[in-house]
């Protein structure tokens, strides 16, 4: 669509790295349908502040646990509707 025209498209990503030894990677995607987007997006924040405080909350800068996967959090896949 858009009569000829181009528009801009975009995600919010962000990534939480696990451990080096850990090769598993979580996926957590809000707005999959657009509305639920607001509550998923709820809960990406509190997951990576959780997060920042279990990986990062230690002193120095520690690697993370082992046994730590990364965690991929994609925001408003779908935004309509939002």
């Amino acid at each position: 669509g858009g009569g000829g025209r181009r528009r801009r498209r975009q995600l919010d990503v962000a990534v939480v790295r696990g451990a080096d030894d850990d090769a598993r990677v979580v996926l957590h995607v809000s707005g999959t349908h657009g509305t639920e987007g607001y509550v998923g997006s709820a809960v990406q924040l509190a997951a990576i502040e959780h997060l920042n405080r279990t990986l990062h909350g230690r002193a120095g800068d520690a690697p993370a646990p082992p046994r730590t996967p990364t965690v991929l959090f994609v925001h408003a896949l779908n935004p309509f509707g939002m």
